[in-house]
């Protein structure tokens, strides 16, 4: 609903061998290791970007310390029950609704909501750079969240700046 907060942690909850989650690869500091709920970040990272498609900034959002595969750097969001959520409150006004399907192991989601809302769309994208600290390649990202009118960019903002272990 409108002005409601979405928490990613509360919806799938606590990640335990009890609830069917298996051990594997995790990226833990700036290391892959062995963990409960390794593959859940790529769950987190689709309505992340599928959210800011909408034109909604997240309200809490973190991100890995290492690049991952599965979207465009600066683009993800890690989460850790109990340590790190993804959040996001709904800003549009209207009541929204979130669809996610799979297909041949293709995650999707779509956010529906009033037909009004469709006189402006929005894209995430990235700018990255690579740059040398202490001896070691780290990528500087930048994501925003870019405007569109009639098919014309409006605005472009900023949403987050992050940086990670090559």
């Amino acid at each position: 609903m409108p002005n409601e907060t979405f928490s990613f942690n509360k919806v799938v909850g606590e990640r335990t061998s009890e609830r069917g989650y298996e051990a594997v690869h995790v990226i833990v500091g700036d290391k892959v290791e062995s963990g409960l709920g390794g593959g859940v970040c790529q769950v987190s990272s689709t309505p992340h970007n599928a959210v800011v498609g909408a034109g909604i900034v997240p309200t809490e959002r973190d991100h890995h310390n290492m690049t991952v595969s599965y979207v465009g750097i600066g683009m993800d969001a890690t989460v850790d029950y109990g340590n790190i959520d993804y959040k996001f409150k709904n800003t549009l006004g209207y009541p929204i609704y979130i669809e996610c399907t799979t297909d041949d192991k293709k995650l999707t989601f779509n956010i529906y909501s009033n037909s009004k809302l469709t006189k402006k769309t929005y894209k995430l994208v990235n700018s990255v750079k690579t740059v040398n600290r202490s001896g070691k390649a780290v990528c500087e990202a930048k994501a925003y969240k870019v405007t569109y009118e009639d098919g014309k960019e409006v605005s472009r903002d900023e949403i987050n700046s992050d940086c990670y272990v090559k």
